[in-house]
């Protein structure tokens, strides 16, 4: 009598239920929220890592539940919207559920730490937001601070060539 149960593809499925924790991972891809947590980790805590020296070599850590548990990141972050990618909201935070959120490229960009914010009537946005609220150009604004404008100068008159 023939103990057969499978072609070999049992042992696979027995496999992977077994050493399967949370299904966001296969032998040749992540899924995107999967991928996002492993970069934060590595960024992180790597020092061998190409980014390393903005994110771990600078203090940049991850709070302890997602440090433990991608299951804890997923339930936190919840998957990534199509062309959304992890951002911290306070640029010297942490990695942690109130810190962070999925961000468009254009988030990203403005929340760089080589970003040049101004503040002008009590609110502090970057100079490409304050240029796109004010109607003006970025150029003209960055022109203006380098020829020794106050920040309210600089923001408070009109859209005219500098003479």
């Amino acid at each position: 009598m023939d103990n057969t149960k499978s072609c070999g593809c049992l042992r696979k499925e027995v496999a992977r239920a077994t050493f399967t924790r949370h299904g966001a991972t296969s032998n040749r891809s992540y899924t995107r929220a999967y991928a996002a947590w492993r970069g934060m980790l590595t960024r992180c805590f790597n020092p061998r890592n190409q980014k390393w020296p903005q994110y771990g070599g600078r203090g940049i850590t991850v709070c302890e539940r997602w440090q433990e548990s991608f299951e804890a990141f997923l339930a936190d972050m919840g998957d990534p919207p199509p062309d959304h990618s992890i951002d911290r909201i306070d640029n010297d935070g942490p990695y942690s559920p109130k810190n962070c959120r999925w961000a468009t490229n254009e988030q990203q960009a403005r929340n760089k730490t080589s970003n040049h914010v101004l503040t002008y009537q009590g609110r502090s946005q970057t100079l490409a937001e304050w240029a796109e609220e004010l109607g003006l150009s970025r150029n003209t604004i960055q022109t203006r601070l380098r020829l020794g404008w106050s920040v309210e100068r600089a923001l408070s008159e009109g859209n005219h060539a500098i003479v």
